[in-house]
């Protein structure tokens, strides 16, 4: 069963600009089931088989506004992580909408089984307004007067959209009112919980699949179990690699074929398997070209397809779409929907040089960069539309993320340029000069570039000539229109970005004019590169496209927009090789019935991209804590792998990660039991109650433990509920501890367990401190204190003695260590005074801390302890 809250997004953000102009009051949290604040709904996938499907959709509640348009109030409604219906003009009411896998030929049918209702009275709903294109003024106000005078309730309860073909899956859109309404009498309905079943019946001619898939790439699986809500329970297998056939088709015209080779050689080193076309071998036009990138989908499995060649009118021709020419048609290659099967992308050049400028922007973005700050820099820059700046603060904020933090293996400290600040062309130019690992831009644009403060200034192709940022290359995201439009003559703005030196290492805009909901594809890639896994520019952007399929029900803006740059490009750069994963289960001390096959489970580290060749996981199970003797070894591209039979016995187990080309540190070592329960030590000597005198050097704690888990934690203390141990740490099954350590208790308990938590301690005992002689210290021997006590530099101990006689006086750290003898001679009866200057018996400062000091003289001993403060 499958539980997922999916990230609060702002996605309303940008319904709730369209009203600038009109009154509205603030918004409020409406609570449906005792919510404090906004948290989106819940959905859990009670069970799926190829019969059916059910979820469970728990809603917490909703936000409400007050709208108010020619004198008249409506209530505005929004769920966080979801959109609206959208029908211009009609109620605008929150829906939940999820991916759902489906079966390979099968009809689908779903019906509601289960709801639980709350209703509200007196509620006009504000209604769905058009949607604007970028750079467009609101100036009408959308209504629809006669559906307004209707009784009945809006919209359907469930709906499922008709199934689409998504690479390796057959997926349908479900889509569920979270919230209906009566707009005749005022009467709203919002659920609180509803249980949908999905029916596979019969079987469906619409995009079917010969069979179901055989396996997932790693790549895609990473994006499939962020997107379709029941794709844990598919059970596919998951390869790092397709078992046949090659990753990246590259399409070159044949001039360019020699200048793409170290690109080829680059990819290959980096695990990809790669084939390089002549263009001339497979004809000069759009459909002759898809019609080979589908072959080689279907016949070789390709992931990605790489387009070498001029802009526009060239060998390599773009695709027809609305408004316009792109590339995204070269992506659909099953079914008839909108859904991307590969990532595409193109290096737009019109010569051998270009062709080579974006080859070496590549392969030190990946690889080579220059060092410095840039590295973890990402600039945001909003022109003056009403929407720019808060889609901008959504990517800052980390808002789709489920934790509001990106990846700490990538910590992007976030620079702005936004319009309504006073950002001007200057400051966008100083900011790119100083380095940015990405920059996005949000607003109007043209295909001459950046229209930020339209009709004023921006950002063009002349401002690109002035950055002076080196190597420093970005990857850029711009929502905007028109800035990657193909041109037959001079580039346009998108193209020459990445053709100029310094440039952009991939450009990602819209050939077309766009919408304003767009902006969503920069926010989702930003959450997909540096928080879900996804490493790869294409597989990122192809993730956001069809979760803005899925929200806005709209896939003829699919294809708007372009990758200029190697659509493998790899955006999550770890210039401090890779991390240490951390391990999550089983837990310190878990215990399994023998015989078992254990199942590991631990953190995802960035880079690991599926490729056995650039990334991978190296785990190890013992049966030792040292790891001498393995017992379990592999290298894994998922951060789960499940361990062959194991025997009765206690086991230990760790992981590292691998990312082209450094291998990182071991994570700590866990241990679990097989068979067994954990032991506690047992207590071998001193016995409970000994004695010891304290002229003796040192007592000698010994333990055993049948399972030998290698490191034990000793603990001393007068109070036998420990409550302020001293603590030791040691590889063995004993421990000396030095007698000075102890003269300040007479009696003192003791406990051992192994260091690793999960591990019971063993019995309490204890033992007394006094003088094999004398049970008592001298009387006449008196140790009066350090002065001034904490101290820096300094301190006087002062003593006084009754007889003359030799008086040794110690200095020891708290580990029992002889730090300085500082009195070890004849002294006459009376008081006395030593000066500690707080250095060693070399003469070296020692560092601040606890040290106790030792006065024996003939049968008595006594010591007090002083702090050191630097």
């Amino acid at each position: 069963m499958i539980d997922r809250v999916k990230a609060v997004s702002v996605l309303v953000v940008l319904l709730l600009i369209c009203t600038a102009g009109w009154a509205s009051a603030e918004k409020r949290w409406v609570s449906i089931d005792g919510t404090a604040g906004p948290e989106a709904p819940k959905a859990t996938v009670l069970r799926s088989s190829d019969t059916e499907t059910v979820i469970r959709f728990d809603i917490r509640g909703f936000w409400l506004e007050e709208v108010t348009e020619d004198g008249i109030v409506y209530q505005r409604l929004s769920m966080p992580g979801y959109a609206t219906t959208l029908d211009v003009g009609k109620p605008e009411l929150p829906v939940i909408s999820e991916l759902v896998a489906i079966p390979a030929r099968a009809g689908v049918r779903a019906q509601i089984i289960e709801q639980s209702e709350i209703t509200f009275e007196g509620y006009r709903v504000y209604p769905f307004q058009k949607i604007l294109k970028i750079g467009e003024k609101r100036t009408t106000f959308d209504l629809n007067q006669e559906f307004y005078g209707r009784s009945g309730m809006y919209p359907d309860a469930v709906e499922v959209g008709a199934p689409g073909i998504w690479r390796d899956l057959r997926v349908v859109d479900l889509r569920v009112a979270a919230a209906r309404c009566n707009p005749a009498s005022g009467e709203l309905v919002a659920a609180a919980s509803i249980t949908v079943k999905l029916s596979y019946e019969g079987t469906s001619d619409v995009n079917v699949r010969k069979q179901a898939a055989g396996y997932v790439n790693t790549r895609h699986d990473a994006v499939y179990r962020e997107a379709v809500l029941n794709y844990d329970d598919l059970d596919i297998p998951v390869l790092a690699a397709p078992p046949t056939g090659y990753d990246l088709l590259i399409i070159a015209e044949d001039r360019y074929v020699a200048a793409i080779d170290p690109l080829v050689n680059h990819k290959r080193q980096r695990g990809y398997k790669v084939n390089v076309v002549a263009v001339s071998t497979i004809g000069t036009t759009a459909d002759a070209i898809k019609s080979f990138i589908q072959n080689e989908y279907i016949n070789s499995g390709i992931s990605y397809c790489l387009l070498v060649g001029e802009e526009y009118g060239g060998y390599i021709p773009y695709c027809d779409i609305t408004g316009g020419q792109g590339d995204y048609p070269y992506s659909l290659l099953s079914g008839t929907d909108s859904y991307p099967e590969i990532g595409v992308g193109r290096f737009p050049a019109s010569s051998e040089t270009e062709v080579g400028t974006m080859v070496a922007k590549t392969i030190a973005y990946e690889s080579n960069p220059p060092d410095g700050d840039w590295l973890s820099k990402s600039l945001l820059i909003a022109g003056t539309e009403e929407f720019a700046l808060t889609d901008c603060e959504i990517i800052r904020d980390a808002s789709l993320t489920e934790s509001g933090l990106y990846y700490a293996e990538y910590p992007l400290d976030f620079e702005t340029a936004y319009c309504d600040e006073g950002a001007t062309t200057q400051d966008v130019i100083d900011h790119i000069h100083a380095g940015m690992w990405a920059v996005t831009y949000i607003g109007h644009g043209e295909e001459s570039g950046w229209a930020f403060d339209y009709p004023n200034y921006g950002f063009g192709m002349s401002h690109i000539d002035q950055c002076e940022n080196g190597e420093m290359t970005p990857l850029v995201f711009a929502i905007a229109c028109l800035t990657a439009r193909p041109s037959n003559k001079l580039p346009f703005f998108g193209s020459y970005f990445v053709r100029h030196e310094e440039g952009a290492v991939a450009y990602f805009g819209a050939t077309v004019t766009t919408i304003s909901f767009t902006s969503m594809l920069a926010q989702e890639s930003y959450a997909g590169l540096y928080d879900r896994g996804i490493s790869t520019i294409s597989d990122a952007t192809n993730a956001a496209i069809v979760e803005m399929i899925l929200t806005w029900n709209a896939p003829e803006y699919a294809d708007d927009y372009i990758w200029y740059g190697d659509p493998t490009l790899d955006a999550t750069y770890e210039p401090d090789g890779p991390q240490a994963p951390e391990l999550v289960s089983p837990e310190y001390g878990e215990s399994f019935d023998a015989p078992a096959q254990v199942t590991l489970d631990w953190t995802d580290v960035g880079g690991v991209n599926g490729d056995m060749l650039t990334g991978y996981y190296h785990v190890q199970v013992a049966s030792d804590p040292g790891f001498s003797t393995i017992v379990g070894e592999v290298n894994f591209v998922y951060s789960e792998w499940t361990t062959p039979e194991l025997d009765q016995g206690i086991y230990y187990w760790r992981v590292q990660t691998f990312v082209y080309p450094d291998m990182g540190p071991w994570s700590e070592a866990r241990h679990f039991f097989v068979g067994i329960d954990a032991a506690p030590c047992v207590l071998v000597s001193p016995a409970d109650g000994a004695k010891f005198s304290a002229k003796i050097r040192s007592i000698n704690f010994i333990w055993e433990n049948v399972y030998n888990p290698g490191e034990y934690l000793l603990q001393l203390d007068d109070d036998p509920a420990f409550g302020s141990p001293r603590e030791y740490t040691v590889s063995g099954t004993s421990c000396n501890v030095l007698m000075v350590m102890l003269l300040q208790y007479s009696k003192w308990y003791w406990r051992v367990r192994a260091t690793n938590p999960g591990w019971p301690w063993s019995e309490v005992r204890s033992f007394r401190i006094q003088d094999s002689n004398k049970p008592d210290p001298d009387p006449r021997l008196s140790l009066t204190g350090n002065f001034p006590n904490p101290f820096n530099p300094s301190t006087r101990i002062c003593f006084e003695t009754a007889a003359a006689g030799r008086v040794k006086l110690e200095v020891f750290n708290v580990n029992g260590a002889l730090i300085a003898t500082l009195l070890d001679e004849v002294r006459e009866a009376g008081s006395h005074e030593v000066l500690w200057n707080g250095k060693d018996t070399q003469g070296n400062s020692v560092a601040s801390g606890v040290y106790f000091y030792r006065l024996e003289a003939g049968s008595a001993v006594t010591t007090k302890k002083m702090m050191l403060l630097r």
